[in-house]
């Protein structure tokens, strides 16, 4: 007998090509079984779901949820399981010469399951700019690092701001053969906070760095307006975004409140650049706007990108991202019972981008309804509302 069933859901699972009313029987914290009409007979417990979505466990592959460890960032509850999101990755907060204090601080010690990139600047965030000269990065620590906690690092993290621009030797050239040797994704983010000029040297510099990137390799931020972005603001699209994404580079929309333009992801998705991994870069200053990584995918559910899509971006494309997908992104027999409930509710709603102070309407909103962790269901909430934008 089956311990709980989860009785007549649409279930969208991308990493099995499946999408329809479906149940789903676990046993002993595993699902054992996904199939249609299972009868309720067979099953100690019976939660009824007609009308709402099942899905694998939410992943945000990106966001800072190591509240005091630098400024701005969040508790990690708070952008995963109170909002719906089982597994959420850092991205790079930490260097080699603080991971073991984040790692100390949260890992195993919060109810969410956390991974981590790891910053190429020694000291991480602590002090942005982190890279202004050579010295600000060890390569022999990053490596020591990185080997000491594989189970946990699942990529570097390098920000393509401008004083890094002009670090001599070629701090990215350094980066990617680290990446390459540890066998790690390289994620860049690009963007940014001045005003962007014409024919910004900024832009020239991300756009040499963009055709350098694997398969693989991540671009966070790559629907920002700032400088360094690939999109201008007379909708021109450098042709390395396309070039880069053909041959395998994951495109994150990384949304956060300073590189994310709901106008500029307009222009991208109609031609048909569509996030790989959404994301929500979830900061203390972000959050008004960003709110969860539910309210990130209603953005992009309401600007025409199929729910299938937005789902298999936080589940299966996520997974693979981080270099996770033998645990997590899939509902499959056999894997731990980590699944999300959401419902897509109908309404009239208001989205925000943050600093771009960008605002669309909207018709529909994801809404978490619980979770399940390792079989055992859990309660999350919304975490939609109207921001103060003065």
């Amino acid at each position: 007998m089956y311990d709980v069933l989860l009785k007549d859901a649409r279930v969208i699972d991308p990493s099995q090509k499946v999408d329809g009313i479906f149940d789903v029987a676990i046993t002993d914290g595993k699902i054992e079984v996904l199939e249609a009409d299972i009868p309720k007979n067979r099953a100690k417990a019976t939660i009824p779901l007609a009308g709402k979505i099942v899905t694998p466990g939410l992943i945000d592959a990106h966001c800072h949820p190591v509240l005091h460890f630098t400024d701005h960032a969040v508790f990690p509850d708070e952008a995963g399981v109170h909002a719906g999101v089982l597994l959420v990755n850092d991205g790079g907060s930490a260097g080699a010469a603080n991971f073991v204090t984040l790692r100390e601080m949260y890992y195993k010690r919060v109810e969410t399951d956390m991974t981590f990139f790891l910053n190429i600047a020694t000291s991480g965030l602590i002090h942005p700019p982190e890279i202004q000269a050579i010295q600000d990065i060890d390569i022999k620590l990053l490596k020591a690092t990185v080997e000491e906690n594989r189970s946990i690092i699942k990529g570097l993290k390098l920000r393509l701001l401008e004083p890094l621009s002009k670090v001599q030797p070629d701090v990215v050239q350094l980066a990617l053969e680290t990446a390459e040797e540890l066998k790690l994704p390289l994620m860049v983010h690009i963007g940014d906070f001045r005003e962007r000029t014409e024919g910004d040297p900024l832009d020239v510099f991300t756009r040499s760095v963009v055709r350098r990137l694997r398969k693989g390799d991540i671009i966070s931020h790559f629907m920002t307006w700032r400088p360094g972005g690939m999109v201008l603001p007379n909708g021109t699209i450098f042709p390395e975004l396309k070039e880069a994404r053909d041959r395998g580079v994951l495109l994150d929309c990384s949304h956060g409140k300073n590189n994310f333009s709901l106008k500029v992801a307009e222009v991208l998705l109609a031609m048909d650049l569509k996030p790989d991994i959404i994301t929500t870069d979830l900061s203390s200053i972000g959050s008004p706007y960003v709110q969860s990584l539910l309210v990130t995918m209603s953005k992009f559910i309401n600007l025409g990108m199929p729910l299938y899509e937005v789902i298999a971006a936080v589940t299966c494309n996520a997974a693979k991202a981080l270099g996770v997908e033998g645990e997590w992104g899939s509902l499959k027999p056999g894997r731990s019972a980590d699944i999300t409930i959401l419902e897509n509710v109908e309404g009239a709603f208001t989205f925000f981008d943050g600093a771009a102070r960008n605002t669309r309407k909207g018709s529909y909103l994801l809404e978490p309804r619980m979770i399940l962790q390792k079989g055992v269901p859990r309660p999350c909430r919304s975490f939609y509302h109207l921001p103060n934008t003065e």
